[in-house]
């Protein structure tokens, strides 16, 4: 699916497949999480309206839930939009746009790609991500 997406995105929206593909594995737990399985929520991508499930230990006062996808392709297309719109990105689309015909081969820190990872609220070393990119 995300190299049909990259296709249909085109060029300046292209998103490496052994990157979504490592960051799927650490945010879905190999898609063994909760969210996976209730949510088609490969990423744990959050909502603030439309259809959520509250997480289990949500601080008091915050508003936000684990969005519902139709379908897993659905998180996947939500993933690949966060990472070419968001602001928190804006470093991995920089990174994307200097790399030009090399963006197949990720030759840089993950860290420098603007990329976050969060599991279980514990923060996953970029070390990890990139030893799994650099295997697939």
């Amino acid at each position: 699916l995300i190299q049909k997406q990259n296709m249909i995105n085109g060029y300046s929206n292209r998103i490496p497949p052994s990157l979504a593909l490592a960051q799927a594995a650490i945010e879905s737990g190999w898609g063994k999480s909760y969210f996976v399985k209730k949510a088609n929520n490969i990423y744990g991508q959050w909502t603030y309206k439309g259809r959520g499930i509250i997480p289990r230990g949500r601080e008091e006062g915050k508003k936000h839930k684990i969005k519902i996808f139709d379908s897993l392709q659905d998180s996947v297309r939500g993933y690949m939009h966060n990472l070419n719109t968001h602001n928190a990105y804006k470093d991995f689309r920089a990174m994307r746009e200097k790399m030009g015909d090399n963006f197949d081969g990720i030759k840089v820190d993950v860290e420098d790609l603007g990329i976050e990872i969060n599991f279980s609220k514990t923060r996953i070393n970029s070390q990890i991500i990139e030893h799994i990119v650099k295997a697939i």
